[in-house]
């Protein structure tokens, strides 16, 4: 499965985790089954459970027993219940997919489940998404989030084992792959779009993170 222009792997226990802003393709040839579940998480209420749930920070994950049957049983539910017209049809459907999600994070490594770093690594990720993935500096970030740069470079090092400056422009960069793969823009639309002072400064930028220019980048793509 091709998800924002990085290979994961197609095969048992594979689980893949998208936001709906991330492009996604399954590029395996052969026969293959699967569950996909897709829902608003609008549907929680309560504010502390979405607090706590880091799991879409990651694209993949690989599900190993007796988590993957535990698993594919909570989804079978998901999809019987679903069709069904039983009594507290809703309830029921929400309660399992909380549990669902709450049994992925589990299986999340130990520091990711850490209250602190996941809220704060979390809503840099909200920020950025709002900011259309402009090119900024981590200190912009950390003043957004009312925090020091020291406490938003531990949070990001955690989750991503790279600086907040490194996980910063690779969201950019994914974002300007994005816009050369899907869009008709140009590369003076995509630099303005992604806060860079001319096209000339966002295709050295572009080349520096990937090796390619954007025009080269765009022609591979198509």
């Amino acid at each position: 499965m091709k998800i924002d222009f990085i290979d994961r792997p197609m095969q048992k226990g594979s689980l893949y985790l998208m936001l709906p802003s991330q492009i996604h393709l399954p590029i395996y040839t052969g026969e293959f089954h699967g569950i996909l579940l897709r829902f608003d998480l609008s549907i929680f209420e309560e504010k502390t459970f979405l607090e706590n749930l880091s799991i879409f920070n990651f694209d993949y994950l690989l599900v190993e027993e007796p988590a993957y049957s535990s698993l594919v049983e909570l989804l079978l539910s998901l999809h019987e219940e679903f069709q069904s017209d039983k009594t507290l049809k809703q309830c029921t459907i929400n309660n399992l997919l909380k549990l669902f999600l709450i049994q992925v994070q589990r299986l999340l490594p130990n520091v990711v489940n850490e209250h602190t770093h996941t809220t704060i690594f979390g809503s840099l990720n909200t920020l950025l998404e709002t900011n259309n993935y402009k090119i900024q500096t981590p200190a912009f970030y950390a003043k957004k989030l009312k925090i020091s740069l020291k406490v938003l470079n531990q949070a990001v090092k955690e989750y991503t084992g790279i600086p907040c400056g490194e996980y910063i422009r690779s969201k950019t960069i994914i974002e300007a792959k994005r816009l050369l793969s899907y869009t008709g823009m140009n590369s003076n639309e995509i630099a303005t779009n992604l806060g860079f002072e001319d096209a000339a400064y966002f295709s050295r930028f572009f080349k520096r993170e990937t090796g390619f220019t954007p025009i080269v980048f765009r022609k591979k793509a198509l």
